[in-house]
């Protein structure tokens, strides 16, 4: 509830009074996959990607939504993460799992503004996809 509360008023404030003093709660709360991203998507918003991604990287694996895995490789892009090209390499294969004939789309969008496309082995997961339209 608390949290319910920060948020609607930051969000309709469009500044983040309450983003910091909740962090404490948030770390601590129980939150499931969908109210982890939204939350992710409020701190993100209010330009603290550090705590976004805390959040979503705990939630991460438990969700089958394209939509949060791209959001997640946003976060790691813009915050200069390191991983495994594995794991990186992972993250394309479930969003091409879960998006089904979406997944053309999303990557062929202007709202996606890291270079992904510049990685080959991503560009050979799209283009097996979507035939390298």
């Amino acid at each position: 509830m608390l949290l319910n509360f920060a948020s609607d008023t930051d969000w309709s404030k469009h500044r983040p009074i309450y983003a910091r003093r909740v962090r404490s709660v948030v770390s601590r709360a129980k939150l499931d996959v969908d109210k982890t991203f939204e939350l992710a998507t409020y701190y993100a918003y209010f330009n603290m990607p550090k705590i976004a991604y805390d959040l979503t990287k705990r939630k991460i694996d438990d969700t089958k939504n394209p939509q949060d895995l791209i959001f997640f490789l946003k976060l790691i892009y813009l915050m200069d993460i390191r991983m495994s090209r594995n794991e990186y390499l992972r993250y394309f294969e479930r969003i091409r799992k879960y998006s089904g004939k979406e997944f053309c789309t999303f990557f062929n969008s202007p709202a996606l503004n890291f270079q992904i496309f510049d990685d080959e082995e991503v560009k050979a997961v799209y283009c097996e996809e979507c035939g390298g339209n």
